[in-house]
């Protein structure tokens, strides 16, 4: 395991950036009144419907949207091979599995208690 200074400040770094990122779109998705229209529309649809009102909470649990938003920049900085992807590398941990399980879980926690806090 050859882990070097400069790997883990960019990976603290990013990692920061990334926490902060998530916790807005979270926001933006669960509360903002810019996206309040198409919320709104996608929550009377899916409580109109059987079966779908999974949907309906997802969409309005800032947690839950986390969760997906912190997978999604988690999935892009792995595209990208961004310092993320590089720090769970050289920590010993395939990418693509374990890894990236901790990545998102420590994103989405963070980001979905910064969005909380925000509210």
């Amino acid at each position: 395991m050859n882990v070097t200074v400069p790997l883990v400040l960019a990976f603290a770094a990013w990692f920061l950036l990334n926490t902060l990122a998530a916790a807005r779109l979270t926001q933006l998705v669960t509360t903002d009144s810019i996206t309040e229209p198409p919320r709104v529309a996608v929550t009377e649809w899916a409580d109109r419907r059987r079966g779908t009102r999974p949907l309906s909470v997802l969409i309005n649990c800032g947690w839950c949207v986390s969760v997906w938003v912190s997978a999604g920049l988690a999935a892009f900085d792995w595209w990208a091979g961004g310092p993320l992807a590089r720090g769970v590398a050289a920590a010993g941990y395939d990418p693509a599995a374990a890894g990236w399980a901790i990545i998102v879980a420590a994103l989405a926690l963070a980001a979905g208690m910064l969005a909380v806090k925000t509210r």
